[in-house]
């Protein structure tokens, strides 16, 4: 369950605002925030809030094309076998919750470096 009073910070046309998770849902809705604007949440990575789980539905919901290029971009990140971050690098945990793989080195404490859940280990 995300807290939906917790602080994100996203990055508009160069400007960077403090946001909840509600706010930034209802800035979906008034398209004032794209999928290819950056967020992020405390010490995580910026990363396009089309990319983000906890928001992904909201732009799904405003664009229905969105959700099937999101599901073939999951699918192509599910399929793959190496490092999203290093592509040189053979696959060793996948995150369940925004579809990356990544190498040994990646993941602290199996800990996803783009949404900050927790990775599972490869076979």
């Amino acid at each position: 369950m995300q807290n939906t009073d917790e602080i994100w910070q996203t990055e508009v046309n160069g400007e960077i605002y403090d946001a909840t998770l509600d706010q930034l849902t209802q800035w979906i809705a008034e398209k004032s925030l794209t999928e290819t604007d950056k967020v992020k949440r405390g010490n995580l990575r910026w990363l396009e809030a089309g990319k983000v789980p906890h928001l992904r539905s909201f732009f799904q919901t405003e664009n229905l094309a969105t959700e099937s290029n999101a599901f073939e971009k999951s699918v192509e990140f599910t399929d793959s076998k190496f490092c999203t971050i290093h592509s040189e690098r053979s696959s060793k945990f996948f995150c369940g919750t925004c579809s990356h793989n990544f190498c040994e080195s990646c993941p602290q404490e199996k800990m996803c470096p783009y949404c900050g859940a927790i990775c599972e280990e490869l076979n």
